[in-house]
């Protein structure tokens, strides 16, 4: 199975982005701090099942984390880059207070992303 987690996480076509949650939020609830976020573009389904992806993931994160994946299509995926980087950098600079407005925008995209998915 290990040998199948790295020929899918090392094929080019394959991204995916991390977003703890608990960095979205200046005063994150318990539940908030253990969840994170793997956004996935929708498109990989084509070389690789999403819950074979999903299960190899799961699998590999520590037990308290409570783990969504959003499979995103190309315009959200655009959506969600253009704030994720940003805010990345923001972060890695300590720029507290671009990187909190960020994350807020980039919270809502991805409340707007879940939303959609009801």
């Amino acid at each position: 199975n290990d040998e199948l987690f790295v020929k899918i996480l090392g094929n080019e076509t394959f991204t995916l982005y991390l977003v703890e949650h608990i960095l979205l939020h200046p005063a994150p609830t318990a539940e908030q701090a253990r969840t994170l976020s793997v956004v996935l573009p929708c498109w990989s389904e084509k070389f690789y099942s999403r819950r074979t992806v999903e299960q190899l993931l799961v699998e590999r994160l520590p037990a308290h984390v409570s783990v969504r994946f959003l499979w995103l299509h190309a315009e959200q995926l655009y959506r969600f880059e253009k704030l994720y980087f940003p805010w990345r950098m923001a972060l890695a600079a300590g720029s507290a207070a671009r990187a909190e407005a960020l994350a807020q925008l980039l919270n809502e995209e991805l409340t707007r992303v879940i939303a959609s998915e009801v």
